[in-house]
């Protein structure tokens, strides 16, 4: 082999660990992203429903009104996580959110938090609230 030979070897070299380097460190970077996005939004939710999860220590009276006025923050927390999930996940993220908001209404769009709420027929209305939950924070682990 001759000296143009190496040359073009070593600069095949020299671009494939470049781009390499660059993809690795690319997904280092999402991956820290995605990290942080899952953190906030743990600690978003956290912060919102501390008097009700995860262990009920102060459950309202009016729940409805507690959870109404929790869902500005609460929305606002799965918008900023939302891109984070991925893409295969992200209708399942969707529908765990309107389970947690809407229960079995049929509006996706609507707030109904009577199955958080005491009825005969609701016996494990505190239980539900927690699984819910669960599940939406299971997207950000």
């Amino acid at each position: 082999m001759d000296w143009t030979s190496y040359l073009i070897v070593a600069l095949v070299g020299v671009a494939v660990g470049s781009v390499l380097t660059h993809l690795f460190s690319a997904w280092r970077d999402r991956k820290a992203a995605k990290r942080k996005a899952s953190e906030n939004f743990r600690a978003a939710v956290s912060e919102v429903l501390k008097d009700v999860y995860p262990f009920p220590v102060r459950w309202p009276d009016d729940i409805d009104r507690f959870l109404r006025g929790a869902f500005p923050a609460l929305q606002a927390a799965v918008a900023q996580f939302e891109p984070f999930v991925p893409r295969r996940r992200r209708e399942a993220f969707k529908k765990a959110w309107y389970n947690y908001r809407s229960g079995s209404g049929q509006e996706k769009e609507m707030q109904a938090y009577h199955h958080y709420m005491a009825f005969e027929d609701n016996p494990n209305y505190k239980e539900k609230f927690r699984q819910n939950v669960e599940v939406l924070l299971s997207f950000a682990k």
